[in-house]
């Protein structure tokens, strides 16, 4: 609805001439597509992505975004609307009559906040007006005139909390709503504007994000199965980092053969046939995730106050439970006397009061408790075979049921593949 400038014409020139050739060499191809290779259309994600790193660039604000484009021209549009001198900063003397009497309608009775909704593609007017325009208060502020009205003394000595009698000293002073000399100035330094930008800055790579956060994303993940690139520009993080946390779950999930985050997925071309892809049915349980999200978080702070050897510890006991876990019996099944004892030790220093149940026909009545059916271990030798042990830890109030107890096992394990020190352990 504005004329263009001489630069917004040569760019759009451009762009035509570009993809007028391209049309005139492959007239199949889509126009939003790849210049060179597949000519696929491009990922409006990633570019979006880039032309918000632009704008962060050039503004020197790393908060702004492609999106907030469509904020500024409602808002700018509003303005035109209803023009005064408040927000006579927004509009252009470039704007194009004919353009903006067709857009808001010729007639007597034009419609320019239903023409505004449909531009953006809203559905209702709530949505536009208190999310898009960001210039109503500055629009409508003269519309009423508080001079116009009698104020009484014990509405400004409720507002001001002071007495009706200083709030009528004050009026005959002319200093009611004065602000006192004694308050000083604030002294603030502006940031200086960038001379380049990180694009990667404001993103958290995968060691850094927390046990609360990679339940959250794989739990995500697991729930739209949406793609890791548009899963990362909604949520804000890094795509690389997303695909290696996604990664390692998928060989956390692969190896103890829980498979609640259905993180496999994330990588269907690394499956022999892609077609042939079974999960189970997931149920998402509010008070479930409320649960395991308070106890990642007492974990948090517990494995960051923990020793070296103590991470030790734990590492190499969630190590047991991946190898050794049978999903379907909710039970660790070992047969090496090292491997029982980090398992136990990992229950120990995690102090979730999770008391294991073990069951050996080796072991004596008197110390341990023998359960009545002893799965095969996961083991290829006869000796092995024939240690087995079936562990099984007893649920508390803490943790109420095995499908919460096994989802903190499994970030347990994704947190410790994903950060540096304990990638070389897993390899």
């Amino acid at each position: 609805m504005e004329s263009l400038t001489e630069l917004e014409f040569i760019s759009i020139k451009q762009l035509i001439d570009s993809a007028s050739g391209f049309y005139d060499e492959e007239q199949q191809a889509f126009l939003m597509a790849e210049i060179y290779g597949s000519r696929k259309l491009i990922n409006r994600y990633e570019t979006s992505y880039q032309l918000g790193l632009f704008l962060k660039f050039i503004t020197g604000d790393n908060t702004l975004r492609f999106h907030h484009l469509r904020h500024s021209w409602a808002t700018r549009a509003y303005s035109y609307i209803y023009p005064n001198e408040a927000n006579s900063y927004l509009s252009s003397n470039s704007l194009n009559s004919s353009s903006w009497s067709e857009f808001i309608g010729e007639h007597e009775c034009n419609y320019p906040l239903s023409s505004l909704i449909t531009a953006i593609g809203h559905q209702s007017i709530t949505s536009t007006l208190d999310s898009y325009i960001h210039c109503i208060a500055e629009t409508h502020k003269d519309l009423v005139n508080l001079n116009d009205y009698q104020i009484k003394a014990i509405a400004y000595s409720y507002t001001l909390q002071v007495s009706q009698a200083v709030v009528r000293k004050r009026i005959s002073r002319n200093s009611l709503v004065i602000i006192s000399n004694h308050i000083p100035e604030p002294k603030i330094k502006l940031a200086k504007r960038p001379t380049n930008l990180d694009s990667n800055k404001h993103y958290k790579k995968a060691a850094e994000f927390n046990l609360q956060k990679i339940d959250q994303l794989l739990r995500r993940f697991s729930e739209t199965q949406q793609g890791v690139s548009k899963l990362a520009y909604q949520l804000v993080v890094d795509e690389e980092s997303l695909t290696s946390l996604l990664n390692q779950a998928a060989k956390v999930e692969r190896l103890s053969g829980f498979e609640f985050y259905r993180a496999q997925l994330a990588d269907p071309t690394s499956l022999i046939d892609e077609n042939q892809i079974s999960y189970p049915k997931v149920n998402f349980y509010n008070q479930e995730n409320k649960r395991v999200t308070n106890l990642l978080n007492q974990l948090d702070v517990r494995i960051n106050q923990f020793t070296q050897q103590q991470q030790q510890a734990v590492t190499e006991g969630i190590k047991v439970w991946q190898a050794r876990f049978v999903p379907r019996l909710n039970e660790t099944i070992i047969a090496d006397r090292h491997e029982l004892d980090n398992f136990l030790q990992m229950l120990e220093h995690l102090n979730l009061q999770l008391k294991p149940s073990i069951g050996s026909p080796s072991v004596p009545d008197n110390k341990l408790e023998n359960l009545s059916s002893i799965p095969q271990a996961i083991e290829k030798t006869r000796t092995r075979k024939l240690n087995r042990v079936a562990v099984k830890v007893q649920l508390n109030d803490q943790v109420k049921n095995y499908q919460a107890l096994n989802r903190v096992f499994f970030i347990l394990s994704t947190h410790y593949r994903v950060i540096d020190l304990d990638q070389v352990i897993f390899k």
